[in-house]
């Protein structure tokens, strides 16, 4: 059974994160400066199977915490699998106060003295209990995070002393994790969350906050919200049975997080195989972003210190690939575009569709002579103008093309553009909104996009050579070229990711456990298997031809299941799926439906197994489409008498968090820890669409099917058959 300590224990995010790490089935040692013993009672008696122990603890004793951690795993069975390091202060007093030596001078001190370096030596702490206990083969290391704040990574004015700690601890961990993971295998991470509600937090706030915006007050808040000298409570948390919390903040009108949601990104940091280094933020909306490299956050400084800036008059390029702002800037035809339009609602999509002349704002963009690449005026405020490179193949175009799916607005009466998702790069940048004084968008503002940037968008009317896209919902891409391997992170990348992490939310994939895929070599499928496979699953993959299954073996799947062969075969897939998982499924994506769900349902482990639904593509090009059951027991009964569950997974209904999650595979795919499969058949210009759509629909595509929207790519965007990311497989 796995083991855990959570320092700052007895209240806020550390007892959230006590309740989860218990629900997750960890046994638990608890510390804080008063030992959280009730605590400790109430998880032990609603999991009787777990040894939960409470322990006081000052962690600025580097002793006293070292000796700590080392009893906490001699009494959890002889290993730590997990350590959440909760314990931190909050600075009373101005920084820059009269008279050296007073109550304020001490207190900056001690925040520095708990919040970073008793924080670093329980790192350390924690590492070498580890590396002691963990050295079984087999062992993945062991997960250490780290809660900082949103004030690591934002100014907070309120708080300097805090955000400096906060901050030293965030780049701490981006620099010391990457050698600790290499030297033994335990991953480390940062959680900076933003404001918490806490009883700390609410006494700041009837106290009079600080003035300043909406995201500072929301940091200082965040930083307030841990408390207690050393023991590191006070992120508040479920409240105890009784008490009541109010969950409204009137005077400053600032979103705040629930802990069991910051805590459940902690479970999150801990059980993500790739995470090493990571620094999560959770906004307060909920979303999860990875902090990566501060691309977006340098501005051309030249004009106002000297040193060769651009004329301020300029619109403003990439950094990295000042050949894509021309391509994009001066190559975009708004007044010209064309686009794939449903013109007739059919599942036949070649039969649904046709290439229009799609115009965008006429009259009202302008372009605008310059050097070394025009401008363009006109544009909405707030809003990207695109132009694309590719755009991405999916299933569902034919339930778009049908009219299955409502646009915004409501209704699906044609005419409309189809295509979910494209990658390109940004031909020019609209004016900002103007100031709401509401939280922002999780998304990059207006403001953090330049003229050349590599982007992504997921949204209707993609089948088009450029676009308008709200610069909040447009995602970016990082360093990674808008060409294949981006656009297959998109739909397909994004719903394994978050498909997985979503779904699986209450206990995540584990090593050992039996993961079967359905339509493992798609443009989904690929995605799911590697994510399984990096977890320690043993992934039982499904396709449809031998290529198909030699691209699955060689991205992680134990083993390969070819359906054509098994339907033939007595007994059919699902006697398949049992020769190869005995013991049952503890996890079953399923995509096809019909007689692929049914068999995946049939072989669930008993009980406990989970199934994924993502689709049902067998049903999507008929008119009486939904997957209905081939024989025997109904779904509910079957469900039942296996003690199994199914859950439905639907991307759109978590967009607030495709930039994290897009984020973390694209420097998965840098890393070279995750490919991208491409479908080998080359589709140019959108004209290509429908050939493109009735490929997928096939069944004979291997990977991602995407098409190339222009005749000419950017400078250093690979087509089809030349991705980079390809070659790794």
């Amino acid at each position: 059974m796995p083991s855990a300590i959570v320092t700052g224990a007895g209240r806020g995010i550390g007892a959230a994160c006590a309740r989860a790490l218990a629900d997750a089935g960890y046994n638990l040692t608890l510390l804080d400066l008063m030992a959280p013993a009730d605590l400790a009672a109430s998880l032990a008696e609603r999991h009787p199977g777990l040894t939960v122990r409470a322990a006081a603890l000052d962690i600025t004793d580097d002793d006293a915490q070292a000796a700590a951690f080392s009893a906490a795993a001699a009494a959890q069975g002889g290993r730590l699998d997990v350590a959440i390091l909760n314990a931190g202060i909050f600075e009373s007093g101005p920084f820059f106060s009269s008279g050296a030596g007073n109550d304020d001078d001490r207190s900056w001190q001690r925040c520095l003295d708990v919040d970073l370096r008793a924080t670093l030596a329980g790192v350390r702490a924690a590492a070498a209990v580890m590396s002691r206990t963990n050295n079984n083969k087999n062992s993945t290391g062991g997960a250490i995070v780290v809660t900082a704040s949103a004030g690591g990574l934002y100014p907070m004015p309120a708080a300097p002393v805090y955000a400096a700690s906060k901050g030293g601890l965030v780049h701490f961990i981006r620099s010391a994790a990457g050698g600790l993971h290499k030297a033994t295998r335990i991953r480390l991470t940062a959680l900076c969350p933003e404001a918490v509600e806490t009883a700390l937090y609410r006494g700041a706030v009837a106290g009079g906050a600080p003035p300043g915006s909406a995201r500072r007050v929301a940091a200082a808040e965040a930083a307030a919200g841990k408390g207690g000298r050393g023991g590191g409570g006070g992120r508040g948390g479920p409240p105890a049975d009784g008490e009541t919390r109010p969950r409204a903040t009137p005077r400053l009108a600032v979103p705040v997080l629930d802990p069991a949601d910051v805590a459940a990104a902690a479970l999150a940091l801990a059980h993500d195989a790739t995470a090493v280094g990571t620094v999560l933020m959770v906004h307060a909306s909920g979303a999860r972003l990875e902090w990566t490299h501060p691309r977006g956050n340098l501005t051309d400084a030249g004009a106002r210190f000297g040193g060769g800036g651009r004329d301020g008059g300029d619109p403003p390029s990439s950094r990295h690939a000042p050949a894509w702002a021309a391509w994009a800037a001066g190559g975009v035809d708004p007044a010209g575009r064309t686009a794939v339009v449903v013109t007739v609602l059919s599942p036949d999509f070649a039969a649904a569709t046709a290439l229009r002349p799609a115009p965008l704002l006429p009259g009202s963009l302008v372009r605008v002579p310059r050097s070394p690449f025009p401008a363009w005026a006109g544009l909405p405020p707030g809003h990207l103008l695109i132009r694309r490179t590719f755009a991405g193949v999916n299933a569902s175009d034919v339930n778009y093309s049908a009219g299955r799916y409502a646009r915004a607005g409501g209704g699906s009466a044609p005419p409309f553009e189809a295509g979910f998702e494209a990658v390109g790069v940004v031909a020019a940048v609209g004016p900002p909104l103007p100031e709401t004084g509401r939280f922002p968008s999780p998304a990059p503002p207006a403001h953090a996009w330049r003229v050349g940037d590599a982007v992504a968008e997921l949204g209707y009317g993609c089948y088009s050579d450029c676009g308008l896209v709200r610069a909040d919902r447009a995602l970016s891409l990082g360093a990674l070229p808008p060409g294949p391997a981006a656009v297959a992170l998109l739909t397909s990348g994004l719903t394994a990711e978050l498909g997985l992490s979503v779904s699986l939310a209450g206990r995540p994939l584990r090593r050992g456990d039996t993961v079967l895929v359905t339509a493992a070599a798609g443009g989904t499928g690929q995605f799911v298997v590697q994510l399984a496979a990096a977890a320690g699953a043993r992934v039982v993959a499904v396709v449809g031809s031998e290529a198909k299954a030699a691209l699955v073996r060689r991205l992680g799947a134990s083993e390969v299941i070819n359906h054509r062969a098994a339907g033939t075969a007595p007994g059919g897939l699902a006697a398949a799926i049992r020769a190869v998982a005995p013991g049952g499924l503890d996890v079953a994506w399923e995509s096809v439906g019909g007689g692929a769900f049914e068999a995946a349902a049939r072989n669930l482990r008993s009980p406990g197994g989970r199934c994924i639904v993502i689709g049902m593509m067998d049903s999507y090009a008929v008119s009486d489409w939904g997957s209905k059951p081939s024989s025997g027991l109904a779904l509910p009964e079957l469900l039942l008498w296996r003690g199994a569950s199914a859950t439905g997974f639907f991307l759109l209904h978590h967009a607030r968090r495709f930039q994290g999650a897009l984020s973390k595979l694209t420097r998965l795919v840098a890393e070279g820890k995750v490919s991208v499969a491409v479908d080998e058949e080359r589709f140019v210009g959108l004209a290509s669409v429908p050939a493109a759509v009735a490929r997928l629909q096939s069944g004979r595509s291997v990977g991602k099917v995407v098409v190339q929207v222009c005749e000419g790519l950017p400078p250093g965007v690979a087509g089809v058959g030349e991705e980079e990311a390809r070659a790794r497989l």
